[in-house]
């Protein structure tokens, strides 16, 4: 009976051991578990999807691996440390194999971010990484880290059941300011790169940040790292680059002046009233002694402020600086001092000046109507030679749009003395109408009316030298800049006129292009059509071209062969630069006629089984007998 009663008790002792284990060990175990460890990722597939991986979020939670609130056997326990011992809160720590070494981390499967005492736990880990392919090995990495740190490797049989302190190698953060050719803080347009070993990690600055700075926390090892920044300064885009800094986990400020070895103009832009202008955009432009210019559109600073560089004007630096107001009549030009090159040149306060209105009007098409798609532009002309019509290169033409009626305003900056006496006014419409008046300007404003007329015929006298070949050049038309007109040619008529079918009423000038020399000659005269004249019958001015042209006749007797002229050529030296390669043409007859540019050459006259024979082609008769080699 003992014996029954013994099995009774220990079948019973059984059951309610049975009952313990299902129902009562979990609440006793989990929740301190929980408590003190940290519980499982509520949001792992969220982050596994962060990571471009639904995949595999499906396998975790299908797997049990994260989410819920029960945590299975097998879970992977983590505490993050830093150097001296202190918990590393909310860092990002990945679960990576490795290469055939054993010590670079490749392949992420498990990504988790620390919590606040910076634990975190991979559940039910254990079970997943036995089932992957990873021959080499498992180890704890993070991304976060510049350069990386060195992984931590897993030990699947023991650090499963305990948790796993990871002491994190020495790091800290670097500082980066930049600053301006001036010295100042980069204040917009700027971004910074810290790499190292070909990896990398950009911070862009946004309004948010100080002005000027980028931060890069948690860099670790005691490498070497590149700092590489680019920032728009003024009207250019910089890069600047410091390479292998030495950083040892503590925190270190770098600071960076980019710009610094190039020329700059430094000012702060005033408006009439002695207001500054922050973050407006200006219209800049920058004039040489030699009548080069450049135009840029330049945004200022928070503060008002300019900086434009003048380091691609190296040949000769700018003399005066124009700047304008967008839509706005308001400009300056102000007399630049010696530039210093390779510094910031400060030039103080600026202040705008009213425009001065120069011309008014109304554009008028071929009806008599307002032109209102017109645009009407004023280039400022050269007074010296009293009958060209040369245009100020170092001077911006003024323009403006006309108003629905046609009429328009035109106006400069305040040149003070500086304002030209004469102008050609040019009014231009989008269906093909054009229109040119010459304008003489005092310093009060012109009225004007311009009435746009078509394209029509035209017609000029040519005065040409003596004995001139009519194949020795062709004329081409170009326009006030010296731009040809593609579309437009003329055509050598009787009496030496040039006559056009289509010529449009604009200014213009005659570029002669020669057949015997390389180099184009041009007739910097200048023409006007007055766009009073009749289309069918506009005669321009007439063209003197004897000062540009001479022409020298060869006779050419061959002792060996008389009548053999095949092979012939003709090389033709200026005698000013007798280092340039020679033009040359080819000698058709014995008797012949070439045209080349009013100053002298040289010339070698060559023929098959004949010595070369040297000319000086400065008069405008020569007999040449040839020997035979």
């Amino acid at each position: 009976m003992s014996a029954r009663a013994a099995i009774g008790s220990a079948l019973v002792a059984a059951f309610l051991a049975l009952v313990w284990l299902l129902f009562l060990a979990p609440e006793a175990y989990e929740e301190p578990r929980v408590h003190e460890l940290g519980a499982a990722s509520a949001g792992s597939e969220g982050i596994s999807e962060a990571h471009g991986s639904r995949e595999f979020a499906a396998r975790r939670r299908d797997e049990g691996l994260g989410g819920g609130a029960a945590v299975l056997a097998g879970d992977l326990h983590v505490l993050c440390l830093a150097p001296d011992g202190t918990p590393v809160p909310g860092l990002e720590v990945e679960l990576r194999t490795l290469d055939r070494s054993g010590e670079r981390p490749l392949e992420t499967f498990f990504s988790q971010r620390a919590d606040a005492s910076g634990r975190l736990c991979f559940a039910g880990a254990r079970e997943v990484l036995l089932r992957e392919e990873a021959p080499h090995g498992w180890a704890l990495a993070t991304s976060e880290f510049r350069p990386w740190v060195g992984p931590r490797r897993l030990d699947l049989e023991r650090d499963f059941e305990r948790v796993v302190e990871w002491r994190l190698p020495p790091f800290g953060a670097v500082e980066v300011r930049v600053l301006d050719p001036r010295g100042l803080p980069v204040a917009d347009g700027m971004l910074v790169e810290l790499s190292e070993a070909g990896d990398s990690q950009t911070r862009a600055l946004s309004r948010e940040t100080a002005v000027g700075v980028a931060r890069f926390d948690r860099l670790g090892l005691a490498m070497p790292f590149d700092v590489r920044v680019l920032a728009e300064i003024g009207d250019r885009r910089l890069e600047q680059r410091v390479e292998e800094l030495a950083f040892h986990g503590e925190f270190r400020k770098v600071e960076v002046r980019i710009g610094a070895q190039e020329t700059w103009l430094s000012a702060r832009v005033l408006t009439m009233d002695g207001e500054p202008l922050p973050s407006e955009r200006l219209r800049i432009q920058l004039v040489t002694a030699e009548r080069d210019t450049r135009d840029v559109s330049l945004k200022l600073d928070r503060e008002g402020r300019l900086l434009v560089s003048v380091e691609n004007m190296e040949r000769d630096a700018p003399r005066q600086l124009l700047l304008r107001r967008l839509e706005q009549a308001q400009s300056l030009l102000f007399d630049l001092p010696e530039i210093a090159r390779g510094t910031s040149n400060e030039l103080g306060d600026l202040r705008l000046c009213q425009d001065v209105l120069i011309a008014s009007g109304q554009v008028l098409d071929a009806a008599g109507h307002g032109a209102s798609s017109a645009m009407v532009e004023a280039m400022p002309l050269d007074v010296s030679p009293p009958a060209s019509l040369h245009p100020l290169r170092e001077r911006q033409a003024p323009r403006a749009a006309c108003l629905e009626d046609g009429r328009f305003e035109i106006r400069e900056p305040d040149l003070r003395d500086a304002v030209p006496t004469r102008y050609l006014l040019c009014a231009r419409e989008s269906g093909g109408l054009r229109c040119s008046v010459p304008l003489e300007v005092s310093r009060g404003a012109t009225s004007v009316d311009l009435h746009l007329v078509a394209a029509g015929a035209a017609s000029a006298q040519l005065l040409l030298p003596e004995g001139l070949p009519r194949d020795a050049f062709t004329v081409v038309l170009v326009d006030g800049r010296g731009v040809p007109f593609p579309t437009i040619s003329f055509a050598r008529g009787s009496e030496n006129w040039l006559e056009a079918e289509q010529l449009p009423p604009d200014s213009y000038a005659l570029q002669l292009r020669l057949s015997a020399w390389r180099e184009s000659i041009s007739v910097l005269t200048g023409l006007v059509v007055p766009s009073g004249e009749a289309c069918s019958d506009r005669r321009l001015r007439p063209l003197d071209l004897r000062p540009y042209l001479q022409v020298i006749e060869l006779e050419i007797e061959r002792t060996d062969h008389p009548t053999r002229w095949i092979g012939g050529r003709l090389e033709i030296r200026d005698r000013a630069r007798p280092q340039e390669a020679p033009s040359s043409v080819h000698v058709p007859l014995p008797r012949f006629r070439i045209v080349l540019p009013a100053r002298p050459f040289v010339g070698t006259l060559r023929f098959n089984g004949c010595e070369p024979a040297e000319l000086d082609l400065s008069s405008p008769r020569q007999r040449v007998v040839l020997r035979p080699r």
